[in-house]
């Protein structure tokens, strides 16, 4: 978290299942800092396929991608999602 409060990533590709702190605690302080808040977050997890997406929409998150995910296709899924694609 605090690589993303100083550096500003252009994205964040976040799971729900980490060792210190779970993905959602760790979107609800992305969204409640205002230097992060409009950072892009994928939420790239085994158990994406649980979520409510208009829930997950209001939390600013534009994309989910199940894992197992495709390697070779995960760069540009995360482009489509953030609009970086022209």
């Amino acid at each position: 978290m605090d690589k993303a409060f100083q550096e500003h990533p252009d994205a964040i590709v976040l799971d729900l299942s980490m060792p210190q702190m779970d993905g959602m605690e760790a979107l609800r302080q992305i969204q409640a800092c205002q230097a992060t808040q409009t950072i892009p977050v994928i939420i790239l997890s085994a158990l994406a396929s649980r979520l409510n997406g208009e829930w997950m929409s209001q939390l600013g998150v534009v994309e989910t991608i199940l894992k197992p995910f495709n390697c070779l296709t995960l760069p540009t899924q995360i482009a489509t999602a953030c609009n970086w694609n022209g």
